[in-house]
Formats: structure tokens, C-alpha cells, sequence
């Protein structure tokens, strides 16, 4: 807490006093979310440097730099940051969540075909292979699927 630190994150900056946090700020994506495990964190506006968002643990702040926007939701800032120790926990996601992580974490790009916006997934990632949980996933839901290099389409029946 002595030495805070600011994390740049497209258009906010995350003042940081000793704690443990996941930013998430891909380029691509709509929003920016910060979620906090444990400390404190701050969330400000870099253009206007105005103060968007105090967190507590287990609290995530989601920012929509386009119509800027800011809003804190509770969240289960273990599965926010389960990446960092080389897994993912998928808790209730939808499909099209699902596979936006699954993309970056195996490198691939997913075309995803005939989706139902109410499915929902609840699995763990570990150490499987693209291949595998993708048949795991077609035991939850059925899909078909084709993998072509860093390409796969995904067709849900």
C-alpha cells in the first residue's frame, strides 16, 4: 500500500495499493473489466482522469469507453483470474463467452454456427487439448466440429 502503481488499460488507468487484480482490456472487446480478489483498487478515466470506480474483493467494474460507462457488479474474482494459474473456470458462461476465452487460450480463431443464446456452461479447463475439450463440450452440448490449423467452425445441432 506504500507504493501504489498505475496499470495503463486502453483508456483507464488502474491505481493499484497492494493487492491482487485482473484487468482485462483486449483491443477487440467492447468493455474494459477490472475485478479485484483482494486490496484495493481504483479505476479512473484517463481521458478525464475522474474517478469511475472504487472496488472491493469480489467486486468487478465494467467500463464502456464508447458511451462512457461504468458500472460495479460482485463477481467471483477467482474464476475472474483463474488464467494466471493455468486454468480456466467457466461458471454459468454463455457460449459466445466461452469460446471469446477459449480462442485466446489455444490460439485459434472459432466461427461459431447456429448458437442458442441460453445455453450455459459450467467445466474447468486444465491441461486438455483443443481436441478433447472440444468432445467434451460436444457431451454437453451437441455440436459439430472442424479444425483446420488455427481455424475451427463450430455447428451446434
Amino acid at each position: 500500500e506504500a507504493l501504489p502503481f498505475v496499470v495503463k488499460a486502453r483508456e483507464v488507468d488502474v491505481k493499484v495499493l497492494g493487492t491482487a487484480f485482473n484487468v482485462n482490456a483486449y483491443s477487440q472487446e467492447k468493455d474494459i473489466q477490472v475485478s479485484l480478489l483482494r486490496g484495493n483498487v481504483n479505476v479512473f478515466s484517463r481521458e478525464s482522469n475522474q474517478l469511475l470506480a472504487q472496488l472491493q474483493p469480489n467486486q468487478k467494474a465494467i467500463f464502456d469507453p464508447a458511451q462512457n460507462i461504468c458500472s460495479v457488479t460482485t463477481c467471483d474474482a477467482k474464476v475472474e483470474s483463474s488464467w494466471h494459474l493455468n486454468y480456466l473456470i467457466f461458471n454459468g458462461a454463455t457460449t459466445q463467452e466461452v469460446w471469446k476465452k477459449l480462442e485466446r487460450w489455444y490460439g485459434v480463431n472459432v466461427t461459431l454456427i447456429n448458437i442458442k443464446e441460453e445455453n450455459r456452461y459450467w467445466f474447468t479447463v486444465k491441461t486438455e487439448s483443443l481436441t478433447e475439450l472440444l468432445d467434451m463440450i460436444n457431451k454437453i452440448t451437441p455440436m459439430k466440429y472442424v479444425l483446420k490449423g488455427e481455424e475451427v467452425v463450430i455447428t451446434y445441432l
